[in-house]
């Protein structure tokens, strides 16, 4: 099994125990698909993203082309800011983990990964930029698999950090969902239904 089948699975298994802990996105989930009964037999294992990655999967196509990441060659769309290959919007309403990488799906991309001191110190002056300050925002990583494996939600390999100093240390047992910029600087695992300013970001 390749790592980008692996990771696009772990998303689906992420979202499973999110489902079970967050009753109110349960809720929204069960309301969502009502009307789809024939095609969605447990509407606990149903949300918009990963339905649709779970048909993409049986059919053979890559977790990039499920999770909709769409390229935009030459330069980005209105309203989002390119550096090297990838084009990024921060979002400052604020959102659960969940709902954040919902919202990135369907601009066509994810929670924004990072790959590099380069593209982290670009990230944060990014924010800096839009806010005025140095906002605690979500990217795309998760651990709630297993605890400690840090995955990127558009498949990518996780081969940069920049954790705060004691990070992550998964505090109640219940922080699955990293943050940048925690405490004004570096990465903190947090609470996944925390709403948080987000990052998203799509291949150009």
């Amino acid at each position: 099994m390749t790592q980008e089948r692996m990771n696009a699975l772990a998303m689906l298994s992420m979202e499973k125990r999110l489902v079970t802990e967050m009753t109110d996105f349960n809720q929204r989930v069960i309301e969502k698909f009502a009307g789809q009964e024939p095609i969605i037999t447990s509407a606990k294992m149903a949300s918009g993203f990963l339905f649709a990655l779970l048909l993409c999967l049986s059919i053979g196509l890559s977790a990039a082309s499920c999770y909709g990441q769409t390229s935009y060659p030459g330069s980005c769309p209105p309203g989002w800011t390119q550096f090297g290959s990838r084009c990024f919007s921060f979002n400052i309403q604020g959102k659960s983990w969940i709902d954040a990488e919902n919202f990135c799906n369907s601009d066509g991309g994810n929670l924004a990964s990072v790959h590099s001191e380069e593209e982290h110190e670009f990230l944060r002056t990014f924010i800096n930029q839009v806010t005025g300050a140095n906002q605690t925002s979500w990217i795309g990583a998760f651990d709630s698999v297993q605890e400690g494996v840090w995955m990127w939600s558009d498949g990518s390999i996780f081969d940069y950090k920049s954790w705060a100093w004691g990070q992550p240390d998964n505090k109640g047992g219940a922080e699955n969902c990293l943050q940048m910029n925690y405490k004004g600087k570096n990465w903190n695992d947090g609470q996944c239904n925390k709403m948080s300013p987000f990052l998203c970001s799509m291949k150009l």
